[in-house]
């Protein structure tokens, strides 16, 4: 189902609302990819990387975008930034090292544990799991 209703949004946009006369064939090419990628990012039918590329492909199967414009992109640190933020985020949530990070010393379940200790051994021992 959310792979029907990602794909039904860029299809609704290609056909059935009409181009502005500004814009390019190829700039509503790339927006009707760019609302699928989100809607799907959003939506999930494929874990985040599948989707991505998936999209990237689309848009240059349709030549939309050349594949060396498509994988420049990759090349550009902040895409890696955010692909390690990504990682990161879900290390601290499998782990539960974010809520020993952000527990607060004078918080009854820090102060149950033993509060800094606690911390210091939340980052060795849960980050090297």
């Amino acid at each position: 189902m959310p792979l029907a209703i990602s794909i039904e949004v860029g299809l609704i946009i290609c056909f059935g609302v009409p181009k502005p006369t500004e814009v390019s064939k190829q700039a509503w090419q790339l927006f009707m990819i760019f609302l699928t990628t989100i809607v799907g990012l959003i939506m999930t039918p494929l874990p985040i990387g599948a989707w991505a590329f998936v999209c990237l492909m689309i848009s240059v199967i349709t030549k939309t975008i050349t594949i060396k414009n498509a994988l420049s992109t990759f090349t550009k640190g902040v895409i890696w930034l955010i692909v390690v933020s990504f990682l990161f985020r879900r290390r601290f949530m499998e782990t539960g090292l974010g809520y020993c990070l952000v527990s607060n010393p004078r918080d009854d379940y820090a102060r149950k544990l033993g509060t800094y200790p606690i911390q210091f051994n939340c980052i060795y021992v849960d980050w090297y799991r």
